[in-house]
């Protein structure tokens, strides 16, 4: 998998230019912060951008030793991600870690000031805090890797199993895993044993740690050992992309839980991409052999109808499959098969024009099993070939 490493590079550089240009444009957005809010320290002698940030900054590490009666006396757990969030960011502990997460990620001039408040918002009694506290942990990874480690360890292993349902814990996760693996394998092992939603998210970051060849030791190192909901969540990750792991997400296509041939058989929407052109008759042969197909060959139709590069050989094999499948529902309206139709026809027409004689013999030999059934679209698509 040497070539798997490029996502993670992609998405490396495209934070650091992200934060590049948010530092060159720090000092002129405080700037107008501090001017838009009518303060007057900017006028003071000595004090330009730099010593109104110190100011601002003064007030966040305030606030986020704030009381939050409210929310303390709740004492509750979210249970979901909305729950989460919105308890986070009606908290005002939660509001200033957030804040800090945004100015770190911009500018990490202050690191090294905020890194103790860092470190005890990640503590917080409140798992809400907590949740919006893992946004300037990863922050900190831009400047104080190994204390952001250590700070992201202790999150984890202090916090309850729900605060997986934040995005943004995931996300700090994930990265915890690509920096160090074995360190933070148990926390991820943890999450894929749950249920869902939270196991269907590790199964993400499970699969982004395997499309990247990060997968620590300690984890599975196959997709088909990751409990079913597990299983799920890596699935659609693999789907995004099935040049990268093909051998592992075709044989998902016969999954035994139809959940999860779901998630795999969204592959077959990208197959368009340049990306995929290398494996496209391999997928679409796979595809139309499997358990997959019968519950979602409308979406492959729909996806040749518009490519716009030559149809994959194997695609006849999915056109015959598709009308024995299907039959008479192609010619019925009041079945959804009949949406399929045109799809079909148009495809098999494309495949007729591409094809050498052989290929055009079996494509006549559709053609007229989709005249038997009475197929919606097949006179006027064969009229307009005329």
């Amino acid at each position: 998998m040497g070539k798997t490493r490029r996502p993670l590079a992609v998405e490396l550089i495209a934070e650091l230019e992200t934060i590049d240009k948010k530092t060159k444009a720090a000092d002129r957005d405080l700037r107008e912060l501090v001017i838009a809010r009518g303060s007057t320290l900017l006028d003071l002698h000595g004090i330009g951008p730099s010593g109104a940030a110190d100011a601002l900054i003064g007030l966040l590490e305030h606030y986020a030793r704030a009381a939050d009666p409210a929310v303390e006396r709740a004492g509750r757990r979210p249970d979901d991600e909305f729950g989460l969030a919105t308890e986070g960011m009606n908290s005002t502990r939660g509001v200033a870690a957030a804040a800090i997460g945004q100015i770190l990620f911009a500018d990490g001039t202050h690191a090294t000031r905020l890194l103790p408040i860092v470190a005890e918002l990640a503590a917080d009694p409140i798992l809400s805090v907590r949740a919006e506290a893992t946004r300037p942990v990863l922050a900190l990874f831009n400047s104080h890797l190994e204390q952001a480690l250590d700070i992201a360890d202790s999150l984890f292993a202090t916090s309850a199993i729900e605060i997986h349902h934040s995005n943004a814990a995931n996300r700090l996760l994930t990265y915890a895993i690509y920096r160090s693996g074995t360190r933070f394998s148990r926390y991820l092992n943890r999450a894929l044993e749950e249920e869902d939603p939270i196991a269907a998210r590790a199964g993400h970051i499970w699969a982004n740690a395997l499309l990247n060849d990060l997968v620590p030791a300690a984890c599975p190192s196959d997709v088909t050992d990751l409990p079913v909901q597990a299983r799920q969540g890596a699935a659609q990750t693999l789907a995004t992309a099935p040049h990268l792991a093909p051998d592992m997400l075709l044989g998902l296509f016969d999954d035994e839980d139809p959940e999860v041939r779901k998630a795999a058989a969204a592959a077959i929407r990208v197959l368009h991409e340049p990306d995929s052109a290398s494996i496209s008759e391999r997928v679409v042969a796979a595809f139309a052999a499997s358990r997959a197909f019968p519950d979602h060959f409308g979406d492959l139709f729909r996806a040749l109808e518009r490519s716009l590069r030559l149809l994959p050989s194997t695609t006849i094999i999915a056109c015959e499959r598709a009308v024995e499948h299907a039959g008479v529902e192609l010619g019925d309206l009041s079945r959804a098969a009949a949406a399929v139709s045109r799809d079909i026809v148009t495809v098999v027409l494309r495949l007729y024009r591409q094809g050498d004689a052989a290929m055009r013999d079996r494509c006549l030999d559709v053609v007229d099993k989709l005249a038997d059934v009475g197929a919606y679209g097949l006179p006027e698509a064969l009229q307009h070939e005329r």
